[in-house]
């Protein structure tokens, strides 16, 4: 019984923005799905449609939607060389940050992992989910000190 209570010690209910999440941290494996995209426009394509395309926001796009396919097919590596790309093209690309932070961890990448998630809460504070994934990283890592003084942070 004292190791289950052990277990769950940092299971809370956390009210953020009115929206209630709960936060299992302590639970050795981070939420693993990759944001999607509202456009369908720039699915898989190729390398040349890339370079020949005017359009910044169209790279950005078509670069997020490859590293997505990317990751589905297990190319880790082009997956993660897309989300950067996308990233590079447009700084404030929530999602990508948030896909390769998900892959850092697939990655064993947690520091990684932890910086995308910071950039992502950084750009839109109510993204629950960048919460949720940093904290599941600092459990992993053993950083509970860190977890629990951020609990008051998120409970504000």
């Amino acid at each position: 019984m004292l190791k289950s209570l052990r277990i769950w010690k940092f299971l809370g209910v956390i009210l953020l923005r009115n929206v209630y999440v709960i936060s299992l941290i302590g639970i050795t494996t981070p939420h693993h799905l990759l944001a999607q995209t509202t456009t369908e426009n720039y699915a898989a394509v190729s390398e040349d449609q890339i370079i020949n395309n005017d359009s910044e926001s169209q790279n950005t796009s078509v670069y997020f939607n490859r590293g997505i396919d990317k990751y589905n097919q297990r190319d880790f590596p082009g997956a993660l060389s897309d989300f950067t790309k996308a990233i590079e093209l447009r700084q404030d690309f929530i999602e990508a940050y948030y896909n390769r932070g998900i892959l850092r961890i697939d990655l064993g990448n947690y520091q990684g992992g932890i910086a995308d998630f910071y950039n992502v809460i950084n750009l839109d504070y109510s993204r629950t989910e960048a919460y949720y994934n940093r904290g599941n990283i600092r459990s992993i890592s053993g950083s509970w000190e860190i977890i629990q003084g951020q609990l008051p942070i998120l409970l504000k």
